[in-house]
């Protein structure tokens, strides 16, 4: 019987020890496994500072090329526009030395008035006369002035405003009356900052470049001023009188 007990014994410590033993290995297998979890992360972090540095001066760079090619496009379109305006203004010149004096009611025989829209900050997208939209054959009785929405649209001239409102197909536009039986429209506007009945100087802004109306948009934005000269009746080319 003592025998059997102490064989019992015997087994049963062996199976002790050799449990307390994998216990004590399994704890340095955690550790392990921990200390290797810690340098992994210790790693990734030097080893990633590296890489998000780069990239922050790449995207700075970038940034910085862009907007020194965004300066250098808009440098060229003033350029161009310069040019275009000034190729449009001896082309006005020339048609103001064939009109006849009594069509140009002014004490020098020549009506001038103000660009409406500061010169740089538009080009001319459709002239006046005959045009085609599509294939159907058009009148244009106006110029149309492309420019950045929201830009100011001034007076031509002194006058009274006939209109200031919205219609179909000029959208919101503004009609004044000057002297000698001329009128200059301006269609398409944003926004009309003048009512009807109301006086005004050559110079003063009446509203802001808007695409109202029956508008051709040539990409995502057609924003415009169409501009008319209209004298006794009939509309006439605006870069005759625009000086």
């Amino acid at each position: 019987m003592l025998a059997l007990l102490a064989d019992q014994y015997a087994y049963f410590k062996e199976q002790a020890d050799t449990l307390q033993e994998m216990q004590q290995r399994y704890q340095e297998r955690v550790q392990s496994l921990e200390r290797t979890a810690a340098q992994q992360a210790a790693l990734q972090e030097i080893t990633g500072k590296a890489p998000a540095k780069k990239i922050e001066k790449k995207q700075a760079r970038k940034k910085k090329k862009q907007l020194r090619t965004r300066k250098m496009r808009r440098m060229r379109g003033r350029r161009c526009a310069q040019q275009v305006i000034g190729q449009h203004i001896a082309c006005g010149e020339r048609a103001e030395q064939r009109t006849p004096p009594h069509t140009c009611p002014q004490q020098d025989g020549r009506l001038r008035l103000a660009w409406p829209v500061a010169k740089g900050h538009f080009w001319i997208s459709s002239h006046f006369g005959q045009r085609r939209i599509g294939n159907a054959p058009n009148f244009h009785s106006g110029l149309d002035m492309a420019a950045v929405k929201g830009t100011p649209v001034k007076a031509a001239d002194d006058g009274v405003a006939l209109e200031a409102t919205a219609s179909n197909g000029y959208g919101n536009t503004i009609l004044l009356q000057h002297a000698h039986g001329v009128k200059t429209r301006y269609a398409h506007m944003h926004r009309l900052r003048i009512k009807p009945g109301q006086s005004v100087k050559r110079g003063k802004i009446i509203g802001t470049v808007g695409n109202t109306g029956n508008v051709r948009a040539n990409g995502n934005d057609g924003s415009h001023l169409h501009f008319e000269v209209i004298i006794n009746g009939q509309p006439r080319n605006p870069l005759a009188y625009l000086g």
